[in-house]
């Protein structure tokens, strides 16, 4: 196969490839549904939902800037703990979001993401590969990217459909086309009851949207007990 599967049955290898997988799922997730929070329940422009993005890209460019150093002393354990640590804080920050929330509650929650996301892409890429040997760097390198891109298309699947049945079931058929609402200026000509229905109704959607998100995290956090500290390449445990 083109995946060695006995890779699978190192301890460090597996556990960075689950975590790797939940950090597609979380991390890179939210970066689609916190936007559209912004623009959907809050009444954002496309601006505005894009500019709740520059907290998450900054703290991620920062914190993988500085983390990779802090790899080795700390190790795997301790650096996937702080970074799931983050991601949980962000994961807090977005239950306490509704109708009423403001942008500064989703800039908190993006940068926290965005530390998280910056101390994961090193120390999960690093703790893959110093587990397999180094005629293996090369398929663990890329199975550690295709595993991220696993997490994101099923996350953002599964939230997706946590979104769509959420909003099924408040609006029912009181709105035929819930999708036109996000276009800036379509709600001025409705009836602000109808739009405040929508709003609401999307804010609630969202929230179940986050508790899987919030859910998911706790795994992560568990596959990061798993780990061990800093082990050089090929000593992966078994």
């Amino acid at each position: 196969p083109t995946i060695p599967l006995g890779l699978f049955r190192r301890r460090t290898f597996l556990m960075g490839a689950l975590a790797s997988m939940v950090f597609g799922w979380v991390g890179f997730s939210m970066g689609n549904f916190v936007p559209l929070f912004a623009q959907g329940v809050l009444g954002g422009t496309a601006l505005t939902a894009g500019a709740v993005l520059l907290p998450n890209t900054l703290g991620w460019s920062v914190a993988s800037a500085i983390s990779g150093p802090f790899v080795r002393p700390l190790g795997y354990r301790r650096m996937s703990l702080i970074a799931f640590g983050f991601m949980l804080g962000a994961g807090v920050v977005l239950l306490q979001l509704d109708e009423r929330s403001g942008l500064t509650e989703m800039a908190v929650a993006m940068a926290l993401a965005g530390i998280s996301c910056g101390i994961l892409s090193p120390t999960l890429l690093l703790t893959i590969q110093n587990a397999v040997d180094p005629n293996q760097l090369g398929v663990a390198t890329s199975l550690a990217m295709f595993l991220r891109t696993i997490g994101y298309s099923v996350g953002v699947s599964v939230m997706g459909a946590v979104l769509a049945g959420g909003l099924a079931v408040r609006l029912g058929s009181s709105i035929a086309d819930p999708g036109s609402l996000l276009v800036a200026g379509a709600a001025d000509n409705l009836d602000p009851t109808i739009v405040s229905q929508f709003h609401v109704a999307l804010a609630g959607s969202m929230h179940s949207v986050f508790v899987v998100s919030f859910v998911i995290t706790f795994i992560g956090i568990a596959t990061a007990f798993g780990m061990t500290g800093w082990q050089e390449r090929g000593t992966g445990g078994s």
